[in-house]
């Protein structure tokens, strides 16, 4: 149900970037919902638990729906923020939304630090302790993903966006099969098509 998310993003969306987005246009968006619903359903297999065994109640999904809207939202108007001011450069732009986070982040690493440093006495205020180079290379390529994704809700829009993260795992699990020999679920298959499908159609201007 996370994937709803693509629609609220959608309708977002239109509220605030004030996009008119056509019939074929919202066709695609409910199909590459579809696609991710079936891919997140395929992802289940293989794992202890079952299909029958998830749960659900009114707060779990008030909570989800709640989730969908904010990631919404924060894709939105993140982009309506870098589009705002074109003649910035993004890089900077990036700098400005970033400071919040890390000022946030580091103030809950200080208090969890002098917290740990109290009951065991011990030093943990080195920030990059057990930093490996699997660590760094996670680091630097989240950090060239949120740039390319700023470069892509400046200069596209969030909807491109979201076809790419939908994609992605595709990219992921082909070179799964051919790196690992991972098997294939034909859930996978079909949700290829449904996303193939809404990225060809939404772009479709008939003449």
């Amino acid at each position: 149900l996370g994937n709803l998310k693509i629609v609220t993003t959608a309708i977002l969306y239109k509220i605030i970037i004030n996009k008119k987005f056509s019939d074929i246009q919202w066709l695609a968006i409910c199909l590459l919902t579809i696609g991710g619903i079936i891919n997140s359903i395929a992802a289940l297999k293989g794992k202890t638990l079952a299909l029958s065994e998830i749960h659900t109640t009114f707060l779990g999904l008030a909570i989800l729906l709640c989730y969908c809207f904010i990631s919404g939202f924060a894709g939105v108007y993140t982009e309506y923020i870098l589009k705002k001011n074109l003649e910035l450069s993004v890089f900077y732009q990036n700098v400005l939304l970033y400071t919040f986070g890390v000022m946030f982040n580091l103030i809950c690493w200080l208090v969890q630090a002098y917290q740990k440093y109290v009951s065991t006495n011990q030093n943990y205020f080195d920030i990059f302790h057990g930093y490996s180079l699997y660590t760094w290379t996670v680091i630097i390529t989240q950090a060239m993903t949120g740039i390319l994704f700023s470069l892509i809700m400046k200069y596209n829009s969030n909807i491109v966006r979201l076809f790419i993260i939908a994609a992605a795992p595709f990219v992921t699990t082909a070179l799964s099969y051919y790196l690992f020999d991972l098997h294939i679920h034909s859930e996978f298959v079909i949700s290829a098509f449904f996303i193939l499908i809404a990225a060809l159609i939404y772009n479709y201007n008939p003449t």
